[in-house]
């Protein structure tokens, strides 16, 4: 296994050709799922805690890939968050009003596009909020949740 120090040093075979220094952005995916097992209690929030990341990262999307739509007789909603701030990256989700197998982009309020756009300042663990407002207890449903970091 080869491992680089960045930034790397890329020579030209040509030798009249200076060196050149580039840094390299790679986009790592951070999966979290989610299911109606996770939302245990009726008309509650329940946060699942995800990896921690590292300061320096960089949100450059979220989607939500819904298997299965929840049941619950009133709206589940989820938020994607980091620490103890849960809609920090984004809220609002629809879990119940879709149909199973769908990808849903969510929408972003202006200051969620900002909080994305800066690099977190310290190590930082990612968070998925649902909530359920009504008083039965989802027996189905099921999200993955895919965030891009860079």
């Amino acid at each position: 296994m080869t491992r680089f120090t960045y930034p790397v040093q890329v020579k030209s075979a040509d030798t009249n050709v200076p060196s050149v220094s580039f840094v390299a952005n790679t986009v790592m995916p951070v999966l979290l799922s989610v299911t109606f097992a996770d939302t245990s209690v009726s008309a509650a929030t329940t946060t699942i805690n995800g990896p921690i990341v590292p300061a320096g990262l960089r949100v450059r999307g979220i989607s939500v890939n819904l298997n299965a739509s929840w049941n619950s007789v009133s709206g589940t909603t989820l938020s994607v968050g980091a620490g103890a701030t849960a809609a920090f990256f984004a809220s609002g989700i629809d879990l119940q009003t879709s149909t199973g197998n769908f990808r849903i982009l969510p929408t972003q309020t202006a200051a969620q596009v900002s909080n994305a756009a800066v690099p977190l300042a310290a190590d930082t663990t990612l968070t998925l909020t649902v909530s359920v407002s009504g008083s039965v207890v989802p027996s189905a449903g099921s999200a993955l949740v895919i965030i891009e970091m860079y």
